[in-house]
């Protein structure tokens, strides 16, 4: 009960904060401290800073205050002193309608909650058949509807500016932030013993199906959209959607008893596909742009990707293998903590060099890392 009064009384602070109720209240304070009184003159609390960075600024000596406090110095000064108070004013107003960077934390936090809030809704029998990925794909949309379609985000305060922020970061931020852990994660759930069996599979359907999937995507946009784009252009974008994440469809095979290799192939095939994706995406933009492939050079370039995600693959994942062997014996109490650790700095490590250092197809080394 006690957790829910917690709840419920920051829900009323920012539903309160959300409407203006608080600037409100805030107004209606009467202000008991006066404004002070210097050399004579009355002063505003921005004066007076604007005072104190003027005898701040003065050099040192025994008459720089008194010059600083004398009449004809602040007469002979007020036009700095104006601007600086001018300035000082104009940009704390300008930070406090800005908002903050911590305000990014709301949307964040605002998130987890209501994520938090539909997995235990999916565990009710009237909501049992809806899947967690579509709900949580059409709130959010209807969030963005809401939010930026009304053009709401800026009347509704730390919470609009805090969603602004987020649809402004950088997309490679997000990618580099989400990727590797979640690859990482499903690459570490998969059965190894039922892997080894569909595994020539897997990486059929990732190469040979992924390129099929891509090629028929790009002749339907040449041939059926009404925008007169180049077959690159189509293929482009074909590359881009050809890639499937059949997250809903995995957790649905396990909920329902499906047998393993099914499973197993659908889940790997998964997470190869965005290798073979993001190199048919590099070939296709890259001739987009002007530059000229024969078969010869994208074979190459596909051998190449794949040699060298691979050897990147083993020569970070031996490192780090090594790290976590030389800890086994010298912290006994820790050892999970320092595993965990490095399992997590490896996937993040070997992601930012393939990417940002050799840019390779990251995702591929990834996985042939684990």
């Amino acid at each position: 009960m006690k957790a829910w009064g917690v709840v419920f009384l920051l829900c009323l602070y920012i539903g309160a904060d959300t409407f203006g109720l608080i600037e409100v209240c805030r107004e209606c304070i009467p202000q008991r401290c006066d404004s002070p009184v210097l050399l004579g003159r009355e002063l505003a609390p921005d004066h007076l800073l604007a005072e104190i960075a003027t005898v701040a600024s003065l050099p040192a000596g025994p008459h720089a205050t008194s010059r600083a406090l004398s009449p004809a110095g602040s007469a002979g000064s007020g036009s700095s002193v104006g601007a600086a108070s001018v300035s000082s004013t104009g940009g704390g107003d300008g930070n406090h309608s800005e908002g903050h960077q911590h305000d990014a934390l709301l949307f964040l936090f605002n998130a987890f909650v209501l994520g938090t809030i539909t997995t235990h809704l999916m565990t009710w029998k009237i909501f049992e058949k809806l899947q967690q990925t579509v709900v949580l794909f059409v709130l959010g949309i209807l969030y963005s509807v809401v939010t930026q379609g009304l053009g709401l985000s800026d009347s509704l305060g730390p919470m609009g500016h805090s969603y602004v922020m987020w649809m402004d970061i950088d997309p490679h931020l997000i990618l580099f932030s989400m990727l590797p852990a979640l690859l990482t994660g499903d690459a570490m759930c998969l059965d190894t013993s039922v892997a080894r069996r569909v595994a020539k599979q897997c990486v059929y359907l990732a190469s040979v199906g992924v390129c099929i999937n891509g090629f028929l995507s790009a002749a339907f946009l040449y041939w059926y959209l009404p925008y007169d784009w180049s077959f690159l252009l189509s293929l482009t974008t074909g590359s881009i959607l050809c890639a499937t994440d059949p997250v809903a469809v995995v957790t649905l095979l396990k909920e329902i008893g499906a047998s393993p290799t099914l499973t197993v192939l659908i889940q790997g095939e998964s997470l190869l596909n965005d290798g073979t994706a993001i190199v048919l995406y590099t070939v296709s933009y890259r001739m987009l742009k002007g530059a000229e492939y024969d078969a010869a050079d994208i074979v190459m370039f596909l051998v190449k990707q794949c040699m060298c995600a691979w050897g990147l693959g083993m020569m970070i994942g031996s490192c780090f293998l090594g790290l976590i062997w030389l800890a086994r014996n010298r912290f006994g109490s820790h050892n999970g903590v320092i595993q965990v650790s490095l399992t997590l700095c490896c996937a993040y490590w070997s992601f930012i060099m393939a990417e940002g250092v050799f840019h390779i197809s990251e995702c591929l080394q990834l996985l042939l890392r684990r």
